[in-house]
This record gives structure tokens, C-alpha cells and sequence, in this order.
């Protein structure tokens, strides 16, 4: 009953939000480690709310920060996915769902985590960008 009306819940918000703006919106991201060891599952979803009788499509980019060999670096989201996927790209009225795997190096220490949406073409809503404590 509670996963319903959890579900229940995020469907209203896109349907009829009450105190969002208007646009293009990073939903939620959830991280969760898997195995073997540096293995984590990703779920990314995006969503529009107020204006959504448009597409909103564009290209996510997800970028990982921290520290490797005492230096800080940035890792592209696609360089680390297990299934070598190519760019995210989007294209949604409501919303949209991405899922995969990523495999951390052994020798990198993550920290945060950058999520940047860019929109493309006349009449879209503008970029969003999200970042978030590396979780752990």
C-alpha cells in the first residue's frame, strides 16, 4: 500500500504539481552498490511539469568527481558504465526513466556527483543541473 501511494504521489505532481515551476526537472537519482566490489546500479529519472504539452528532449551528461592518486579528477558517466551505452539522450512529455550499471575504478575515490540536463532545439525548456554527495 505504501509503494502505491508513493507511486500515486509522483504521478499528481507531474499531473498537477502545486508548487513546482515550471520545466524540465531532475527527479531523483538513486544509487544503489552492487557486485562485485565498485559495482553500483544507477536510476535516473527526469521529468517536466506546467508546459508539458510539448516534447522536452535533449542529452543528459552525468559526471563523477573525486580523487585519484591524490589528485582530483572527473569521470564521465559513460566511460563507466558496464554496458559501454553511448550518450543519454532524451525525448518525453511526462517523464523519463534511465537505468545501468557503472563500475568504479579501484583506484578512484568518489565524492560527488554531477547531473546536467541540456535541452536542444526552438521552444525547450531551459538546461538543469543537479549535484549530489557521492553516497557511502
Amino acid at each position: 500500500m505504501q509503494a502505491l501511494r508513493k507511486e500515486l504521489a509522483f504521478y499528481r505532481g507531474i499531473v498537477s504539481p502545486a508548487d513546482s515551476k515550471a520545466g524540465l526537472s531532475i527527479q531523483r537519482f538513486d544509487l544503489k552498490r552492487q557486485a562485485p566490489a565498485g559495482r553500483y546500479s544507477y536510476n535516473l529519472m527526469l521529468t517536466q511539469v506546467k508546459g508539458n504539452d510539448k516534447y522536452a528532449q535533449g542529452i543528459v551528461e552525468i559526471a563523477v568527481k573525486g580523487m585519484q592518486d591524490g589528485h582530483s579528477e572527473v569521470l564521465p558517466l559513460d566511460s563507466l558504465r558496464v554496458d559501454g551505452g553511448g550518450a543519454m539522450k532524451f525525448r518525453f512529455r511526462y517523464f523519463q526513466n534511465f537505468e545501468g550499471e557503472i563500475e568504479i575504478p579501484a583506484e578512484f575515490e568518489p565524492r560527488l556527483l554531477t547531473i546536467h540536463a541540456r535541452t536542444r532545439g526552438k521552444g525547450q525548456p531551459p538546461a538543469v543541473e543537479k549535484t549530489l554527495e557521492w553516497p557511502g
